[in-house]
């Protein structure tokens, strides 16, 4: 399937294509969610360490002229890994989530989903989130996707 048609059936594609890479790759990750399948109510994801992939923007790449085509759209898409934060070892968190990064990075980076020919990059994002019962680690991942 050609990108202008992944888009045409779901703009949002980026994000189950993720989790399924994570999923495959990142075997240390007891749990792979989209944010949809996290319980906000809850004061941490149930099972972790584990990554939550969410939408962290979209940002139309077009002219100043409207009849520019195609247009361009970059998709940056959050993985938040998510760590315990209640632990008799304080340097734990970071030992755990230092593990898990590059194992993200090189998951994630570079990758083509095959349904694409677009590959993941790896860009600058939001600082941690440092909580009382989890730590969340935010790692950006931009995908450029032809529109039309």
């Amino acid at each position: 399937m050609a990108v202008q048609d992944l888009w045409a059936a779901n703009a949002l594609w980026p994000g189950q294509a993720i989790v399924a890479r994570l999923r495959q790759q990142v075997r240390d990750l007891r749990q792979v969610l989209m944010v949809e399948d996290y319980d906000p109510e809850q004061p941490s994801v149930k099972q972790m360490p584990a990554a939550i992939v969410l939408l962290y923007g979209l940002s139309p790449r077009v002219a100043r002229d409207v009849y520019t085509q195609p247009p361009n759209c970059d998709h940056d898409w959050m993985v938040a890994l998510a760590v315990r934060s209640a632990r008799a070892d304080a340097d734990a968190d970071s030992t755990e989530v230092g593990v898990l990064m590059p194992k993200v990075v090189s998951a994630l980076h570079g990758w083509s989903p095959a349904e694409s020919g677009r590959r993941f990059l790896w860009n600058t994002g939001p600082r941690p989130a440092f909580g009382r019962n989890a730590s969340y680690y935010p790692l950006i991942f931009s995908i450029r996707e032809v529109m039309a």
